[in-house]
């Protein structure tokens, strides 16, 4: 984003054709490399999780993840 900001690749956004701008979390908003959000707004989040099973881990001697 940054290099594409850099070589003006991209437009400014028109926060006005946006609406739905204000239901984003602020905490997803004004990212280092786009203060203000002039060129991007974030559209997708994801969390990966890992589970497993303490029991079957002890059988197969695997230690735990350290710290969890």
């Amino acid at each position: 984003m940054e290099a594409l900001i850099r070589q003006h690749a991209l437009r400014p956004l028109d926060k006005a054709s946006l609406p739905h701008l204000k239901n984003i979390n602020a905490a997803y908003l004004d990212t280092p490399f786009d203060r203000g959000n002039s060129y991007s707004v974030p559209y997708a989040y994801t969390l990966t999780l890992l589970g497993y099973n303490v029991q079957k881990m002890q059988e197969l001697a695997c230690p735990p993840i350290a710290g969890r």
